[in-house]
């Protein structure tokens, strides 16, 4: 599914939008300013097709989108997956729910603020094509805007007429203070965008993702043994299948090296789901309200509550909530209810910290339903 403009229109893609174009129009300037001989020129064209490239990408990456595991999806084969009640399907193998985007995303890589979505398997490619065209694009803006400073910053302690007669330019202070800016800038995207292409490459050749790493993390804490990723088919084979599957494949039907089921990766987050099953606590809340941060329980609750979280209100006396972490006097956990003897998570999902005194703990027999 693509992406509507409405996704251009977020303070992610407008601050990397108004970077780039930042960046690029004090290149420009020093170019045409001081750099005008012929190599130069080549120079700076190779430049502009690169930041006309990684804007194409970048564009492409926000309207294409992750890709979403069509609703009421599943799988053909007679195996038991781990179904997503709030996308109403089963979750594909690789696929991951996101908070955010509220889906089901194939292939999921990482929410990544500055596209507005996130990284899966439609849009991986141009995402990967743009985290590699911006270090080089602006490691030479720096280069450029770092020499044009070094060859007239002294320029704006000397009269205009002389610095135009000496050097052929004046440079006031507000240029400068913006120049310097510029090159602050490129240095900084051109250090923190290389290690995301870093990261991003190395997926890729080993024919993963960061969600796959942490499935594979968690199944070697489980077990206490490496998990072997199963769709390693070594570094050639991984590049091409990962643009293939980006540019026209589904993203569901990957292949699998030698000896690995298909689904071998969706058992292991199944049982993952069961061993976590266990740690729930259910509870049910009294029907009191907080406070601010809770100090209506005690000034030191807004202090254990993290600056961060969001706090689950249970205003509702006899809500159910299931609970599996806890920080002082705080609970994290979810709304839930109880149907055919199981315990389901309520949709849209509402999930948060509250106080350990808003509620009442309440053993059940009753399974959470994975």
């Amino acid at each position: 599914a693509k992406m509507g403009t409405q996704h251009v229109w977020n303070w992610g893609p407008l601050v990397a939008l108004a970077l780039i174009g930042s960046i690029f129009t004090c290149t420009l300037y020093c170019h045409l300013i001081y750099f005008n001989h012929p190599v130069d020129l080549i120079m700076m064209g190779v430049w502009m097709l690169d930041t006309v490239a990684l804007i194409y990408c970048f564009i492409n990456a926000i309207y294409t989108g992750p890709g979403f595991v069509k609703e009421k999806w599943e799988p053909k084969e007679d195996v038991k997956l781990l179904y997503c009640y709030e996308c109403n399907c089963y979750k594909a193998p690789r696929s991951h729910h996101c908070s955010t985007c509220k889906r089901c995303c194939k292939v999921m890589d990482h929410h990544c603020p500055w596209i507005n979505s996130c990284v899966g398997n439609d849009n991986r490619a141009y995402f990967v094509g743009f985290v590699t065209l911006v270090p080089p694009g602006c490691t030479y803006s720096a280069l450029v805007i770092g020499t044009f400073l070094w060859r007239f910053h002294m320029t704006m302690f000397i009269r205009p007429d002389i610095a135009m007669r000496h050097f052929g330019y004046h440079m006031s202070f507000v240029q400068f203070a913006g120049f310097l800016l510029g090159a602050a800038m490129a240095a900084a995207v051109t250090l923190a965008v290389s290690l995301l292409a870093f990261i991003q490459w190395k997926n890729l050749i080993k024919g993963s993702t960061d969600m796959d790493r942490w499935v594979f993390e968690k199944a070697e804490a489980r077990t206490g043994e490496p998990f072997p990723n199963p769709y390693n088919l070594g570094c050639i084979s991984n590049i091409r299948e990962g643009f293939r599957q980006s540019l026209s494949g589904d993203g569901i039907e990957w292949p699998v090296a030698p000896g690995f089921d298909k689904y071998v990766m969706s058992m292991e987050e199944k049982e993952q789901k069961l061993d976590h099953a266990q740690y729930r606590h259910t509870f049910k809340a009294k029907g009191v309200s907080y406070g601010w941060r809770g100090t209506k329980f005690g000034l030191r609750m807004a202090w254990d509550l993290p600056f961060t979280g969001s706090i689950l209100p249970l205003s509702k006396k006899g809500d159910l909530v299931q609970a599996w972490r806890r920080r002082g006097d705080w609970y994290f956990g979810e709304k839930v209810y109880i149907e055919d003897d199981l315990i389901y998570t309520v949709f849209p999902r509402q999930r948060g910290w509250f106080p350990v005194k808003a509620v009442v703990e309440t053993p059940t027999e009753c399974k959470y339903a994975i």
